[in-house]
């Protein structure tokens, strides 16, 4: 469902990411830890088609995101971990403007996600969280989704992921450098560093 393979990223003098390889089939969660400036971002950018790997190449669902970028994501769900929204607009706002830009046609979508969430801290990565999972998809990157909430925050992210998994059978990358949170809700962990 993702792989990678013999992927190298630099940027300028640092190389971010060195012929890495890597495979998460099908319905499973997977964890990609490493601590920070390991290069666990710059693979979620990758396999996203938001950059160009030197050498190697990624696939999402059998796709290139440089080639099938639009199928890749409408494919897959993204949580960044500094998630960007319109300060102007309302949280609901920017779920259906998020929504509408994805296709999703269920009108009712964006107000059901805000109340699935009720996470007691970091609106900004509930916001987060509730804009990938908007279109419904069957991939998942989240890119550190525990950083910044609560303990209670943190146990309903985790409780969303495995149940995402294990009703939906959503294949799901997570991106952290806390391995002892990602013990519970992954089937194995990949670990990167330098």
């Amino acid at each position: 469902m993702i792989t990678a393979s013999g992927v190298s990223k630099r940027f300028g003098a640092k190389q971010a990411i060195s012929d890495l390889s890597l495979s998460v089939g099908r319905g499973e969660v997977v964890g990609l830890l490493g601590p920070n400036g390991s290069g666990k971002t710059t693979m979620v950018r990758l396999f996203n088609g938001l950059l160009r790997p030197d050498a190697g190449g990624v696939r999402v669902d059998g796709r290139d995101p440089l080639v099938d970028g639009d199928a890749v994501r409408a494919a897959s769900g993204v949580l960044t971990e500094s998630a960007e929204f319109y300060g102007h607009l309302s949280a609901l706002d920017n779920l259906r403007f998020f929504a509408d830009l994805y296709g999703v046609s269920d009108p009712t979508r964006p107000r059901s996600l805000l109340e699935v969430g009720t996470f007691s801290t970091g609106m900004r990565k509930r916001l987060g969280f509730a804009k990938a999972l908007l279109h419904d998809p069957r991939v998942l990157f989240l890119d550190e989704p525990t950083n910044g909430l609560d303990p209670d925050g943190t146990r309903a992210v985790l409780a969303t992921i495995r149940r995402l998994n294990r009703t939906r059978g959503t294949t799901i990358l997570i991106c952290s450098h806390l391995l002892q949170q990602l013990e519970t809700v992954c089937h194995r962990s990949l670990f990167i560093d330098a």
